[in-house]
């Protein structure tokens, strides 16, 4: 904590970064500030295609999801009522991304088998991929433009203490 403060110190004055150089950094790097298509789906797991067909039945008379995944679902999301939370394309199974995104929101799945059991999904909601503007992105570009910039300072400065010591070796107690 102690050292953590003289390093503030020492360096904090010399790391800046103004909105001018974020933006040319957000120009330079437009790539990486691309939302993905996303989709926030439900599931529930069971183990046999005929628990899930039950459970369908179940979801199609009005039975809540959430509660529903909570009572029953094997899988480990289950106790947050099957929420998936939103992921984009690529970062879940294949099975499940190939069921989910072409769905509206608001849709139940048909029952998939895969490797982990017999799946049904809800899609609560859908965002669209997107260019995210500067605005949305300036202070993440702000603090990865300081975190460089002073692990840059952080060895210029180790760099000038090293130069101004006076350093001795004993090689008789080594």
């Amino acid at each position: 904590m102690l050292l953590r403060k003289v390093i503030d110190k020492a360096i904090g004055p010399r790391i800046t970064v103004k909105e001018d150089e974020a933006r040319r950094y957000y120009k330079e790097h437009i790539a990486d500030y691309k939302r993905k298509e996303q989709a926030r789906a439900r599931m529930i797991v069971v183990k046999t295609e005929e628990e899930a067909n039950q459970v369908k039945e179940r979801l199609k008379k009005g039975e809540d999801f959430a509660r529903l995944a909570q009572e029953i679902s094997l899988g480990p999301e289950g106790k947050k009522g099957g929420d998936l939370g939103f992921f984009g394309r690529g970062e879940m199974p294949k099975e499940f991304e190939d069921v989910v995104f072409p769905l509206p929101a608001g849709k139940l799945s048909e029952v998939i088998k895969t490797p982990y059991g017999y799946h049904i999904f809800r899609v609560e909601e859908k965002r669209e991929a997107k260019d995210l503007k500067f605005s949305e992105v300036k202070d993440q570009i702000i603090n990865k433009l300081k975190r460089e910039k002073g692990d840059a300072e952080f060895q210029a400065w180790m760099t000038e203490l090293k130069q101004g010591a006076k350093i001795e070796v004993k090689e008789e107690l080594l």
